[in-house]
């Protein structure tokens, strides 16, 4: 790296070559040097970020998101793997508001849209979440963990009728869908 004092590229593209053949610790170093001689570089940021997660060290990836958010407030992918990040540590509603911030930057992403929709269900908010997984439904249709999850998410809104509807619906859809049968028998009433 000495021959590229000032020059952060051949840095970050060794790193993402030892993480690609599996030397994660040595693609960190890399990574690292790539942020130092680049620290406005927000991308840089997020591949070391990456990679420390994929170490097990979730703290240190986590501090490295944030510092590439203050770099490059709404950068998507900082976001997004913020999200995730948070989703895995179990900080749902953390993981909601920073998968909400990425939608803001990504309209229409489908899965950041799921991942959105089930971190808010398990923040406490189905109502919401059945909202999201039934616009994820308007633009892919045959979607079927989105079709099966509105109904779940209704029903832990206390929502027992629309649960059925969205069950029945899933059922019309994929007439195999056991998760959506066993739902709708066990709402069936008189059962609850």
């Amino acid at each position: 790296m000495d021959r590229f004092p000032d020059d952060p590229k051949p840095c970050a593209l060794l790193g993402h070559t030892l993480r690609a053949q599996g030397d994660p610790c040595a693609a960190i170093d890399a990574l690292r040097l790539a942020c130092e001689r680049a620290p406005a570089r927000a991308s840089y940021l997020v591949d070391l970020a990456e990679t420390l997660q994929e170490t097990a060290r979730p703290a240190d990836a986590l501090a490295t998101y944030e510092l590439a958010l203050s770099v490059a407030p709404g950068f998507y992918a900082a976001l997004h793997g913020r999200g995730l990040l948070l989703m895995e540590a179990q900080r749902f509603s953390e993981a909601a508001g920073s998968f909400a911030l990425a939608l803001e930057q990504v309209k229409g992403s489908v899965g950041t849209d799921c991942l959105y929709a089930y971190c808010l269900a398990y923040a406490g908010e189905p109502g919401r979440a059945a909202e999201v997984y039934q616009r994820v439904l308007i633009r892919v249709p045959d979607h079927p963990r989105a079709r099966y999850n509105v109904g779940a998410c209704l029903v832990l809104a206390g929502r027992h009728e629309q649960a059925r509807e969205a069950f029945r619906k899933a059922l019309r859809f994929d007439p195999s869908d056991r998760r959506a049968e066993a739902a709708l028998r066990q709402l069936a009433p008189g059962t609850l």
